[in-house]
């Protein structure tokens, strides 16, 4: 059971539920397989895209920029999409029902 790690941060919360993972795997001394890992690093890097997504939008807000906050999101949605998604079929036709 992984423990609630979302609140500590909202944005990149799956790098403290890999710092969590990394931590217990090596006190059991579990060696995780190399898809597996290649999977985690192609998740922390969407994770970490949809976060600077948010910072841009934001930001861009802040200076009044509506039109930048809302393509941010939108962006920042499509990733959201195809990082929930398994199969690449059903990621295309998230995509393409949101995009519609």
């Amino acid at each position: 059971m992984i423990p609630v790690v979302e609140r500590m941060d909202y944005l990149a919360y799956y790098f403290n539920a890999l710092a969590f993972c990394g931590a217990v795997e090596t006190l059991l001394e579990c060696e995780v397989p190399k898809r597996a890992q290649y999977l985690r690093v192609i998740h922390l890097e969407l994770n970490r895209i949809m976060s600077h997504l948010v910072w841009l939008g934001t930001s861009a807000l802040d200076l009044g920029a509506m039109s930048m906050f809302w393509y941010c999101f939108r962006e920042r949605e499509q990733i959201s999409i195809c990082s929930r998604c398994r199969p690449a079929s059903a990621c295309t036709r998230a995509i393409s029902r949101s995009a519609a």
